[in-house]
Parts: structure tokens; sequence; C-alpha cells
């Protein structure tokens, strides 16, 4: 059975929360752009800024999707 919509979006948004943090432990915050935030996860820009519009907003809903599902 394939993955729902849904699924697909949790998934992707995911990796770009994984990516994020990654790039920015590495190279810091300055230096993590949201095309090599794209590139790391597998995913254009286009796809991060759609999502997040900027890394602040990424982070954010890192700590949000924590807050709601403390097993992350």
């Amino acid at each position: 059975m394939s993955p729902t919509q849904a699924e697909r979006v949790a998934t992707s948004d995911r990796a770009l929360i994984d990516a994020a943090i990654e790039l920015i432990a590495e190279r810091g915050y300055d230096r993590s752009t949201l095309a090599a935030i794209g590139e790391q996860a597998g995913y254009s820009r286009g796809l991060v800024t759609q999502r997040s519009g900027n890394k602040e907003n990424l982070l954010r809903e890192d700590r949000q999707s924590t807050r709601l599902n403390p097993r992350h």
C-alpha cells in the first residue's frame, strides 16, 4: 500500500528538519542555507521555502513536533 499524501508530507518535513539540525550543528546557523538544507534532505530549496519560509520557522516546527510527540 502506498503512503498517503499526509504521510509523504510528514516524511519530507521530518527529513527537512533533520537536515537543518545536522547542517546547523556542522556549519552554524548563518552558514546553513535553505538550499543546503533542501539538498541534504534530498529535496529542493523551493520545498523548504514552501513548507517553512525560513530556517527559524523550520526549527520552530521541530520544537512543536517534539512537544506533540515526545518519542521523536
